[in-house]
C-alpha cells in the first residue's frame, strides 16, 4: 500500500471521534440544504426537530445523516455534531476500498488497441457523496509491431485511471508514463479527485499509447491492476 492510501486511511479516524458518556444520537434534518445554514437535528427519543442549529466537528454532514451529539462541558454544555454514524440509507459512512488485478499473463496486446482496458472496479452506490482515489501499477515488455518483427524501447504507454468511460473518461489518478522495453513498471500516483460524485460509477485502469509503433504484453499478473477508494465527502 502507498504513504499516500496509508495517509488516507489513517484520516478516516476523524470519523469516529471520542465522545463522552453523555452523548445522544440523532439525525439531520432530512431538508437540510448544506452551509452556510448549519444544521438542526431530531435526538433519539423525541419527534421534533431542534429549535436551533448545530456546528459540526470535522466534515459537514448531509440530510438524514446519523450523528453522534456531543455536550461540551458537561451535560449541561453546548451540543456539537461530533461525527457520521451512518448515512440517511442506514449505510455506514466510512471509507471503502476495493483492489483488482489480471488473473493471467495477457499476451500480444496491438498497438492499434489504445487506450486498451486492463481491469476495473465497479463502485456501488454507498448512500452518501464521495470523492475517488484511485492509483495502480502495470507491469509490460514492449511485444511487436503489425509487420511482426521485435523492435526494443521504441513505444510508450501511459497508465492511467479513469472514470466510467475507456476512451473518452475523466482521469481519476496522475499518468504513470513508462517506455516499453525489455521491462517496463508504470505506476499512478494516487489523487484524491475534486469532485464530489454520488452514485454507481466504474474505475477503468487502462494503458494509452503516445508514441511509436508497437504493442506490448504483460509479464506480471501479480503486479498489474489497482486500489480504488470510496473517501466520504
Amino acid at each position: 500500500m502507498t504513504d499516500a492510501a496509508k495517509s488516507i486511511i489513517a484520516a478516516v479516524a476523524k470519523y469516529n471521534p471520542p465522545i463522552s458518556k453523555d452523548s445522544r444520537l440523532a439525525t439531520v434534518d432530512p431538508a437540510y440544504a448544506g452551509l452556510p445554514a448549519l444544521p438542526r437535528v431530531t435526538f433519539d427519543g423525541e419527534t421534533a426537530l431542534s429549535p436551533g442549529t448545530y456546528q459540526f466537528i470535522g466534515d459537514m454532514p448531509g440530510k438524514g445523516d446519523r450523528v453522534v451529539m456531543q455536550p461540551l462541558g458537561g451535560s449541561g454544555g453546548v451540543w456539537v455534531i461530533a461525527g457520521v454514524v451512518g448515512g440517511s440509507t442506514g449505510l455506514p459512512k466510512d471509507m471503502r476500498c476495493y483492489t483488482k488485478g489480471i488473473l493471467a499473463e495477457i499476451d500480444a496486446i496491438p498497438y492499434t488497441a489504445s487506450p486498451y482496458a486492463v481491469c476495473n472496479v465497479p463502485l456501488p452506490d454507498p448512500g452518501w457523496p464521495y470523492r475517488i482515489m484511485a492509483g495502480g501499477q502495470a507491469f509490460y515488455q514492449c511485444d511487436v509491431d503489425q509487420a511482426g518483427e521485435d523492435f526494443e524501447f521504441e513505444s510508450r504507454w501511459d497508465a492511467v485511471c479513469v472514470l466510467d468511460n475507456v476512451a473518452t473518461g475523466v482521469a481519476v489518478s496522475r499518468q504513470g508514463i513508462g517506455r516499453a522495453g525489455a521491462f517496463t513498471q508504470a505506476p499512478m500516483t494516487f489523487m484524491l479527485s475534486a469532485t464530489v460524485y454520488t452514485g454507481v460509477h466504474t474505475v477503468y485502469m487502462v494503458l494509452i499509447r503516445r508514441d511509436g509503433q508497437q504493442g506490448l504484453e504483460f509479464i506480471s499478473a501479480g503486479g498489474t491492476g489497482m486500489t480504488v477508494f470510496q473517501v466520504p465527502a
